[in-house]
Protein backbone atom coordinates (compact mmCIF):
# COMPACT_ATOMS: atom_id res chain seq x y z
CA UNK A 1 0.00 0.00 0.00
CA UNK A 2 1.47 3.27 -0.82
CA UNK A 3 2.04 6.24 1.55
CA UNK A 4 -0.43 9.22 1.16
CA UNK A 5 2.90 11.17 0.50
CA UNK A 6 4.52 8.60 -2.39
CA UNK A 7 4.67 9.38 -5.66
CA UNK A 8 2.56 6.86 -7.52
CA UNK A 9 4.74 5.50 -10.47
CA UNK A 10 2.45 4.78 -13.76
CA UNK A 11 3.09 2.34 -16.31
CA UNK A 12 1.42 3.20 -19.82
CA UNK A 13 0.42 0.02 -22.11
CA UNK A 14 -0.63 1.06 -25.69
CA UNK A 15 0.35 4.59 -27.29
CA UNK A 16 -2.91 5.94 -29.27
CA UNK A 17 -4.26 9.18 -28.83
CA UNK A 18 -6.58 8.42 -25.61
CA UNK A 19 -3.45 7.07 -23.70
CA UNK A 20 -1.28 10.20 -25.16
CA UNK A 21 -4.76 12.26 -23.69
CA UNK A 22 -4.05 10.43 -20.27
CA UNK A 23 -0.36 10.98 -19.72
CA UNK A 24 -0.98 14.75 -20.48
CA UNK A 25 -3.23 14.68 -17.36
CA UNK A 26 -0.91 12.31 -15.42
CA UNK A 27 1.90 14.77 -16.45
CA UNK A 28 1.01 17.66 -15.11
CA UNK A 29 -1.05 16.09 -11.67
CA UNK A 30 0.59 16.57 -8.60
CA UNK A 31 1.75 12.73 -6.97
CA UNK A 32 1.91 11.09 -9.77
CA UNK A 33 4.70 10.05 -12.31
CA UNK A 34 5.26 8.39 -15.71
CA UNK A 35 7.91 6.24 -15.33
CA UNK A 36 7.67 4.21 -18.76
CA UNK A 37 5.45 2.56 -21.11
CA UNK A 38 5.28 -0.46 -23.23
CA UNK A 39 3.83 -1.39 -26.82
CA UNK A 40 3.68 -4.30 -29.14
CA UNK A 41 4.51 -1.68 -32.22
CA UNK A 42 8.51 -0.90 -31.67
CA UNK A 43 8.26 2.33 -33.22
CA UNK A 44 4.91 3.96 -32.07
CA UNK A 45 6.37 3.34 -28.26
CA UNK A 46 9.99 4.80 -29.38
CA UNK A 47 8.20 7.71 -30.42
CA UNK A 48 6.08 7.73 -27.58
CA UNK A 49 8.63 7.37 -25.13
CA UNK A 50 10.54 10.25 -26.83
CA UNK A 51 7.42 12.62 -26.54
CA UNK A 52 7.08 12.37 -23.09
CA UNK A 53 10.93 11.85 -22.35
CA UNK A 54 9.73 8.11 -20.33
CA UNK A 55 11.30 4.48 -20.99
CA UNK A 56 10.23 2.41 -23.61
CA UNK A 57 10.01 -1.12 -22.30
CA UNK A 58 10.64 -4.03 -24.13
CA UNK A 59 8.34 -6.37 -22.37
CA UNK A 60 5.62 -6.75 -19.96
CA UNK A 61 7.96 -8.25 -17.53
CA UNK A 62 10.44 -4.89 -17.48
CA UNK A 63 7.99 -2.92 -17.07
CA UNK A 64 6.46 -4.52 -13.59
CA UNK A 65 9.62 -3.71 -12.42
CA UNK A 66 9.64 -0.45 -12.12
CA UNK A 67 5.83 0.77 -11.68
CA UNK A 68 3.41 0.85 -9.00
CA UNK A 69 -0.05 1.02 -11.31
CA UNK A 70 -0.48 0.76 -15.12
CA UNK A 71 -2.94 2.42 -17.63
CA UNK A 72 -4.68 0.40 -19.85
CA UNK A 73 -7.17 1.64 -22.94
CA UNK A 74 -9.30 -1.57 -23.88
CA UNK A 75 -10.12 -1.59 -27.40
CA UNK A 76 -11.64 -4.59 -27.71
CA UNK A 77 -12.00 -8.28 -25.28
CA UNK A 78 -8.63 -9.03 -26.85
CA UNK A 79 -7.02 -7.43 -24.09
CA UNK A 80 -8.60 -9.00 -21.51
CA UNK A 81 -5.42 -11.02 -20.97
CA UNK A 82 -3.28 -7.98 -21.24
CA UNK A 83 -5.66 -6.57 -17.67
CA UNK A 84 -4.89 -10.30 -16.48
CA UNK A 85 -1.03 -10.35 -17.11
CA UNK A 86 -1.44 -6.95 -15.07
CA UNK A 87 -3.08 -8.26 -12.08
CA UNK A 88 -1.45 -11.25 -11.49
CA UNK A 89 1.86 -9.04 -11.70
CA UNK A 90 0.54 -7.39 -8.50
CA UNK A 91 -0.25 -4.05 -9.80
CA UNK A 92 -2.97 -1.78 -9.76
CA UNK A 93 -4.84 -1.18 -13.06
CA UNK A 94 -6.72 1.87 -14.43
CA UNK A 95 -8.69 0.69 -17.10
CA UNK A 96 -10.14 3.10 -19.76
CA UNK A 97 -13.31 1.98 -22.01
CA UNK A 98 -13.88 -0.62 -19.69
CA UNK A 99 -17.56 -0.61 -21.16
CA UNK A 100 -16.70 -3.18 -24.05
CA UNK A 101 -16.17 -6.05 -21.07
CA UNK A 102 -18.92 -8.22 -20.14
CA UNK A 103 -19.70 -8.37 -17.33
CA UNK A 104 -18.49 -11.92 -16.53
CA UNK A 105 -14.96 -10.22 -17.46
CA UNK A 106 -14.77 -7.49 -14.74
CA UNK A 107 -16.25 -10.14 -11.64
CA UNK A 108 -13.59 -12.06 -12.87
CA UNK A 109 -10.48 -9.64 -12.93
CA UNK A 110 -11.90 -8.64 -9.37
CA UNK A 111 -11.27 -11.90 -8.51
CA UNK A 112 -7.93 -11.78 -9.63
CA UNK A 113 -7.28 -8.31 -8.10
CA UNK A 114 -8.58 -9.21 -5.10
CA UNK A 115 -6.39 -12.51 -4.77
CA UNK A 116 -2.84 -10.19 -6.03
CA UNK A 117 -4.22 -7.66 -3.57
CA UNK A 118 -4.12 -4.77 -5.76
CA UNK A 119 -6.82 -2.50 -7.34
CA UNK A 120 -8.45 -2.93 -10.53
CA UNK A 121 -10.66 0.62 -11.74
CA UNK A 122 -12.27 0.48 -14.79
CA UNK A 123 -13.30 3.03 -16.00
CA UNK A 124 -16.58 3.97 -19.01
CA UNK A 125 -17.54 7.00 -20.56
CA UNK A 126 -18.12 10.15 -18.80
CA UNK A 127 -18.94 9.60 -14.84
CA UNK A 128 -21.37 12.92 -14.46
CA UNK A 129 -22.15 11.54 -11.10
CA UNK A 130 -18.82 13.10 -9.81
CA UNK A 131 -19.72 16.60 -10.67
CA UNK A 132 -22.94 16.56 -8.77
CA UNK A 133 -21.81 15.59 -5.69
CA UNK A 134 -23.73 18.02 -3.82
CA UNK A 135 -26.91 17.18 -5.73
CA UNK A 136 -26.69 13.04 -4.86
CA UNK A 137 -26.32 14.09 -1.17
CA UNK A 138 -30.10 15.48 -0.81
CA UNK A 139 -32.15 13.63 0.42
CA UNK A 140 -36.06 12.67 -0.48
CA UNK A 141 -35.56 12.14 -4.34
CA UNK A 142 -38.67 10.85 -5.83
CA UNK A 143 -37.94 10.37 -9.42
CA UNK A 144 -35.52 10.90 -12.37
CA UNK A 145 -36.19 11.54 -15.74
CA UNK A 146 -33.19 11.12 -18.16
CA UNK A 147 -33.08 11.34 -21.71
CA UNK A 148 -30.48 10.82 -23.96
CA UNK A 149 -30.10 11.51 -27.77
CA UNK A 150 -27.64 9.84 -30.27
CA UNK A 151 -26.81 11.40 -33.61
CA UNK A 152 -28.61 9.35 -36.30
CA UNK A 153 -25.40 9.83 -38.47
CA UNK A 154 -23.04 8.19 -35.50
CA UNK A 155 -24.33 4.69 -37.05
CA UNK A 156 -25.08 3.58 -33.41
CA UNK A 157 -27.48 -0.01 -33.07
CA UNK A 158 -28.98 -0.05 -30.07
CA UNK A 159 -29.18 -3.56 -29.76
CA UNK A 160 -25.68 -4.11 -30.84
CA UNK A 161 -23.47 -3.38 -27.77
CA UNK A 162 -26.46 -1.70 -25.19
CA UNK A 163 -23.91 -1.51 -22.24
CA UNK A 164 -21.36 0.42 -23.65
CA UNK A 165 -24.16 2.77 -24.54
CA UNK A 166 -25.84 3.11 -21.55
CA UNK A 167 -23.35 3.11 -18.36
CA UNK A 168 -22.70 6.43 -18.01
CA UNK A 169 -26.44 7.12 -17.97
CA UNK A 170 -26.86 4.33 -15.59
CA UNK A 171 -24.05 5.24 -13.54
CA UNK A 172 -25.47 8.95 -13.01
CA UNK A 173 -29.18 7.40 -11.82
CA UNK A 174 -27.93 5.20 -9.39
CA UNK A 175 -25.49 7.81 -7.77
CA UNK A 176 -28.51 10.03 -7.68
CA UNK A 177 -31.13 7.44 -6.52
CA UNK A 178 -28.61 6.44 -3.68
CA UNK A 179 -30.59 2.93 -3.32
CA UNK A 180 -30.78 -0.77 -4.62
CA UNK A 181 -32.35 -1.44 -7.65
CA UNK A 182 -35.39 -3.45 -7.22
CA UNK A 183 -36.84 -4.18 -10.77
CA UNK A 184 -35.46 -3.72 -14.16
CA UNK A 185 -38.18 -3.10 -17.00
CA UNK A 186 -37.04 -2.91 -20.65
CA UNK A 187 -38.58 -2.12 -23.90
CA UNK A 188 -38.23 -0.61 -27.06
CA UNK A 189 -38.73 -0.18 -31.08
CA UNK A 190 -36.49 -0.11 -33.77
CA UNK A 191 -32.86 -1.51 -31.70
CA UNK A 192 -31.42 -3.32 -34.31
CA UNK A 193 -31.90 -0.73 -36.93
CA UNK A 194 -29.55 2.55 -37.41
CA UNK A 195 -31.21 5.91 -37.05
CA UNK A 196 -35.19 4.52 -36.05
CA UNK A 197 -34.26 3.16 -32.44
CA UNK A 198 -35.97 3.72 -29.02
CA UNK A 199 -34.98 2.48 -25.98
CA UNK A 200 -37.18 2.87 -22.66
CA UNK A 201 -35.53 1.70 -19.48
CA UNK A 202 -37.65 2.25 -15.58
CA UNK A 203 -35.68 0.80 -12.46
CA UNK A 204 -37.10 0.66 -9.63
CA UNK A 205 -35.59 1.41 -5.93
CA UNK A 206 -35.90 -0.41 -2.91
CA UNK A 207 -36.56 3.43 -1.71
CA UNK A 208 -39.52 3.54 -2.93
CA UNK A 209 -38.03 6.15 -5.54
CA UNK A 210 -37.95 5.57 -9.12
CA UNK A 211 -36.08 6.20 -12.84
CA UNK A 212 -36.56 6.31 -16.38
CA UNK A 213 -34.26 6.59 -19.13
CA UNK A 214 -35.05 7.58 -22.43
CA UNK A 215 -32.06 6.12 -25.49
CA UNK A 216 -32.80 6.38 -28.81
CA UNK A 217 -30.26 7.31 -32.10
CA UNK A 218 -32.59 9.73 -34.04
CA UNK A 219 -31.20 12.79 -33.38
CA UNK A 220 -29.47 15.60 -35.05
CA UNK A 221 -26.64 15.44 -32.49
CA UNK A 222 -25.78 13.91 -29.21
CA UNK A 223 -28.18 15.49 -26.41
CA UNK A 224 -28.25 14.43 -22.63
CA UNK A 225 -30.47 15.83 -20.09
CA UNK A 226 -31.66 14.90 -17.09
CA UNK A 227 -34.44 16.04 -14.40
CA UNK A 228 -34.21 14.93 -10.92
CA UNK A 229 -37.49 15.63 -9.00
CA UNK A 230 -36.81 15.71 -5.12
CA UNK A 231 -40.27 16.39 -2.42
CA UNK A 232 -39.17 20.19 -2.60
CA UNK A 233 -37.41 20.99 -5.47
CA UNK A 234 -36.65 20.18 -9.42
CA UNK A 235 -33.28 19.89 -10.99
CA UNK A 236 -32.81 19.93 -14.78
CA UNK A 237 -29.25 19.50 -15.83
CA UNK A 238 -28.55 20.18 -19.92
CA UNK A 239 -25.39 18.00 -20.45
CA UNK A 240 -25.22 19.17 -24.28
CA UNK A 241 -21.91 20.27 -25.13
CA UNK A 242 -20.26 19.74 -21.43
CA UNK A 243 -22.33 22.43 -19.95
CA UNK A 244 -24.60 21.57 -17.45
CA UNK A 245 -27.54 23.79 -16.80
CA UNK A 246 -28.99 23.50 -13.36
CA UNK A 247 -32.09 25.21 -12.40
CA UNK A 248 -33.44 24.57 -8.70
CA UNK A 249 -37.08 25.07 -8.24
CA UNK A 250 -38.62 25.27 -4.84
CA UNK A 251 -42.16 24.30 -4.54
CA UNK A 252 -42.92 26.17 -1.37
CA UNK A 253 -41.56 29.91 -2.87
CA UNK A 254 -42.01 29.38 -6.31
CA UNK A 255 -38.07 30.82 -6.97
CA UNK A 256 -35.97 29.34 -9.61
CA UNK A 257 -32.22 29.65 -9.51
CA UNK A 258 -29.78 28.94 -12.28
CA UNK A 259 -26.32 27.68 -12.34
CA UNK A 260 -24.60 26.94 -15.59
CA UNK A 261 -21.14 25.46 -15.72
CA UNK A 262 -18.64 24.20 -18.03
CA UNK A 263 -16.64 20.83 -17.49
CA UNK A 264 -14.34 19.00 -19.79
CA UNK A 265 -12.70 15.37 -20.14
CA UNK A 266 -9.56 16.23 -18.72
CA UNK A 267 -11.64 16.99 -15.57
CA UNK A 268 -13.43 14.06 -15.10
CA UNK A 269 -10.33 11.71 -16.30
CA UNK A 270 -8.44 14.06 -13.17
CA UNK A 271 -11.28 12.96 -10.85
CA UNK A 272 -11.27 9.16 -11.74
CA UNK A 273 -7.54 9.02 -11.76
CA UNK A 274 -7.88 10.63 -7.98
CA UNK A 275 -10.69 8.23 -6.89
CA UNK A 276 -8.23 5.46 -8.28
CA UNK A 277 -4.94 6.93 -6.28
CA UNK A 278 -7.40 7.00 -2.99
CA UNK A 279 -7.95 3.58 -3.48
CA UNK A 280 -4.85 2.49 -3.63
CA UNK A 281 -2.97 4.96 -0.94
CA UNK A 282 -5.80 3.96 1.69
CA UNK A 283 -6.58 -0.02 0.51
CA UNK A 284 -10.30 0.40 -0.29
CA UNK A 285 -12.92 -1.64 -2.14
CA UNK A 286 -13.86 0.15 -5.06
CA UNK A 287 -17.21 0.30 -3.30
CA UNK A 288 -16.26 1.84 -0.38
CA UNK A 289 -15.12 4.93 -2.87
CA UNK A 290 -18.23 7.47 -3.68
CA UNK A 291 -18.61 5.35 -7.30
CA UNK A 292 -21.48 2.68 -8.76
CA UNK A 293 -19.44 0.93 -11.46
CA UNK A 294 -20.00 -2.13 -10.56
CA UNK A 295 -23.83 -2.16 -10.17
CA UNK A 296 -24.06 -0.11 -12.85
CA UNK A 297 -22.42 -2.74 -15.43
CA UNK A 298 -24.93 -5.46 -13.57
CA UNK A 299 -27.58 -3.42 -14.56
CA UNK A 300 -26.74 -2.03 -17.98
CA UNK A 301 -26.40 -6.28 -18.34
CA UNK A 302 -29.58 -6.72 -17.20
CA UNK A 303 -31.18 -4.58 -19.59
CA UNK A 304 -29.27 -6.02 -22.37
CA UNK A 305 -30.56 -9.64 -21.58
CA UNK A 306 -33.71 -8.76 -21.35
CA UNK A 307 -33.40 -6.64 -25.23
CA UNK A 308 -31.88 -9.25 -26.78
CA UNK A 309 -35.12 -10.80 -27.85
CA UNK A 310 -36.60 -7.68 -28.65
CA UNK A 311 -37.61 -7.09 -33.07
CA UNK A 312 -38.79 -4.35 -34.53
CA UNK A 313 -41.77 -4.61 -32.72
CA UNK A 314 -43.09 -2.40 -30.01
CA UNK A 315 -42.43 -4.41 -26.66
CA UNK A 316 -42.23 -3.54 -23.14
CA UNK A 317 -41.95 -5.27 -20.10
Amino acid sequence: MLNLLTTMKIGLIGSDNLVHFIADLIKNADGLEITGCYDDNYAIARDFATRYQIIRYPTFEALFRYVDAVVINLKSNDALGTVENCLKHFKHVFLINAQYLRYESYLHLEKIAEESNVKFYPVFGINLGLLLNDIATRRNLLFINISHTYSSNQGIYLKGNLPALILQDINLILTMANANVKKVHAGGWGLDQQGTGILNVKLDFDNASSSNLLISNVGKKEELKAVFYFKSEIIQIDCTDYLIKQSCKDYDDNQQKAIDYKFTDNELFLQEFKLFRTSVQNNLLLNQIPDNKYKSIRVAHLIQEKINHLTSSPIFY
